[in-house]
This record gives structure tokens, C-alpha cells and sequence, in this order.
């Protein structure tokens, strides 16, 4: 049947039952973890089930924008920081030259 996966997040724990291997499944839970305290970040506390469902409702928009070949937000946001700097240094290097 496979094998039995504690799994501790966002204030519940319980085993699961799985045929994948447990390390796998426990790089999914540190995902989680991850939007989790994010998403506490930027809204503060929540009960478990709210939650549960805003970061369910993040990962289902990752992967639906993956699905769809969507650039990665993420990537998006860092290479447009780094254009940003990019030109702020031109801006300060032209001005040190006057």
C-alpha cells in the first residue's frame, strides 16, 4: 500500500498512506510551508482553513500558469529588478563622468 508519511503543517498533523518516496513528499510539504509563511507575511495570522485555502489557491494559480506557459512571476519580478539597477548604474556612472 506504501508507506506511511508524517505530515506536519499549518497546526495539523496526520500520516498519509503514499507510494512516492518520503523525502519527495516532504519537499511538497516544505513548499506549502513556504506559501504559508509567506502569505502570513503579507496578511498576518489566519485559522488553519482560510489559510489552508489561500495557499491552495496559490499554488493552483502557479500551476495553471505553468500549464498555461506563463512566465514564472518570480523570474519576472527579479529580471525586472535587475534591469532596474542596471539602469540606475548607467544614470550614476553618466553623472560621475560630468
Amino acid at each position: 500500500m506504501g508507506n506511511p508519511v508524517q505530515i506536519r503543517v499549518l497546526g495539523t498533523s496526520f500520516t498519509i498512506m503514499t507510494d512516492q518516496d518520503p523525502d519527495y513528499v516532504e519537499t511538497l510539504v516544505d513548499y506549502i510551508r513556504e506559501q504559508a509563511a509567506t502569505l502570513a507575511r503579507v496578511e498576518g495570522s489566519m485559522d488553519g482553513a482560510k489559510s489552508a485555502i489561500l495557499v491552495a489557491l496559490l499554488i493552483t494559480d502557479e500551476l495553471f500558469r505553468a500549464r498555461r506557459g506563463e512566465p514564472n512571476v518570480d523570474n519576472e519580478a527579479e529580471d525586472l529588478t535587475l534591469r532596474m539597477i542596471k539602469q540606475i548604474d548607467a544614470v550614476l556612472d553618466d553623472e560621475g563622468r560630468q
